[in-house]
C-alpha cells in the first residue's frame, strides 16, 4: 500500500475493535445492537448476532474516536464494553 511507504509506522492511524461483555437487560441488548449498527456501520443482523452471543468482540475495525464514541453510547444504554487494539496488518 502506498500510504505505508509514505507515512512512518508510528503515524499510521491505529484501529480498534470493541469488546462487548454484557447487556444489563433484554432492552439494553436490543438498544446496544441498534447503537452498534448505527455507529459502526455494520449491518443490523451482525449487531444482533453479537448481542445474542455475549461476551463477544465486534471485529469491525474502527478508528479510535469512533470506537470511543461507540463505547460511550453503549454505556448510556446499559451495555458493558471496552476497546481492544486491533492487530496491525
Amino acid at each position: 500500500m502506498i500510504l505505508n511507504r509514505v507515512l512512518p509506522k508510528n503515524n499510521r492511524r491505529t484501529r480498534f475493535f470493541t469488546n462487548v461483555e454484557a447487556a444489563l437487560s433484554k432492552e439494553a441488548a436490543f438498544d446496544g445492537a441498534m447503537t452498534i449498527a448505527r455507529i459502526s456501520g455494520s449491518g443490523i443482523p451482525m449487531a444482533h448476532s453479537l448481542m445474542n452471543h455475549l461476551p463477544g468482540t465486534l471485529e469491525f475495525p474502527l478508528y479510535k474516536h469512533q470506537a470511543q464514541h461507540l463505547v460511550r453510547e453503549l454505556t448510556r444504554v446499559r451495555v458493558i464494553a471496552h476497546l481492544i487494539l486491533a492487530p496491525e496488518l
